[in-house]
């Protein structure tokens, strides 16, 4: 029952590939959010509607937050792995499938009623 064809020393065994999918789908959902809070926080600063304004840049900074968890780049960086680190021993709901897409949903529809509710454009 041993392995059949050991590697050769110095490289490592062949490892299935992970699939990936569903936190490159999280990470571009988190990414649609600080872009779009960064556009709407853009347009209602130069407005001077201060409030809402404060409500986009907390979307962005939770949203960049959510965006480092799943980030398929930069992983050898060690600001990302220590925030990684950071981020889910203090914020253990995002780190399970379930809870970072009610997060997200959650994140999702207050950034696009802010949008909504505060400019008179709209993205519409």
């Amino acid at each position: 029952w041993g392995d059949p064809a050991p590697s050769p020393p110095g490289k490592k065994p062949m490892q299935p590939a992970r699939n990936n999918e569903m936190n490159d789908f999280f990470f571009w959902a988190a990414m649609c959010i600080v872009i779009g809070s960064l556009l709407g926080g853009t347009c209602l600063f130069f407005s001077m509607k201060a409030v809402e304004f404060l409500q986009l840049t907390y979307l962005m900074v939770f949203g960049a937050a959510l965006a480092i968890m799943d980030t398929p780049v930069l992983k050898s960086i060690k600001f990302v792995g220590m925030s990684k680190l950071y981020i889910g021993k203090h914020f253990s709901l995002i780190t399970r499938v379930t809870g970072k897409g009610v997060v997200l949903i959650f994140m999702g529809s207050a950034l696009f009623m802010t949008i909504w509710d505060t400019l008179e454009s709209g993205f519409m």
